[in-house]
């Protein structure tokens, strides 16, 4: 598991769905561990590596 993750997930993989570069997994979700910490997870928008508050800066103008 990765150490300083915000998040972490366990599941299992029913189906994997694969078109072009992109996968729909279907699966069950069997752990989830949370952080204390309060920073802001990292999104991947639009070639470039953002935070919600910052996302959401781009949604609206």
């Amino acid at each position: 598991m990765l150490r300083d993750a915000l998040a972490v997930f366990v599941c299992t993989v029913d189906e994997m769905m694969v078109a072009h570069s992109h996968a729909v997994i279907i699966g069950e979700f069997k752990v989830v561990l949370l952080s204390p910490r309060s920073d802001e997870p990292l999104l991947y928008a639009d070639g470039l590596l953002t935070t919600l508050h910052k996302a959401g800066d781009m949604v609206t103008g």
